[in-house]
């Protein structure tokens, strides 16, 4: 069955009814699990680079507001945020299957 890449990493990340749970199999040493590893892996690296490089963003810019001669309504122009959360920034995936082994 000839299949796209992205049909290929979406096949191995689908929910599988009968089990109850998705195809990949992150016990088995195969190639869904590979997939899937290596999605994930890139998930969180990603979400840790832009989640760093935004909230060095949010520091620069409130150290502008604090300079500002008006320093509370420059900080409220910016918001009550000084970064944004996400589960995948502890990179628990890769923590948890990282060091596994594999002989593909």
């Amino acid at each position: 069955m000839s299949m796209t890449l992205i049909e290929r990493v979406r096949h191995s990340m689908e929910w599988d009814e009968e089990k109850r749970d998705y195809r990949n199999d992150m016990e088995s040493d195969n190639l869904d699990r590979l997939i899937s590893f290596a999605y994930y892996m890139g998930r969180e690296e990603a979400t840790r680079q832009i989640s760093d490089q935004y909230n060095a963003l949010i520091q620069q810019m409130r150290a502008r507001a604090n300079a500002c001669r008006y320093p509370h309504m420059a900080n409220r122009i910016i918001g009550d945020r000084d970064f944004i959360y996400s589960n995948d920034y502890g990179q628990a995936f890769m923590s948890t299957f990282g060091r596994d082994k594999t002989n593909l």
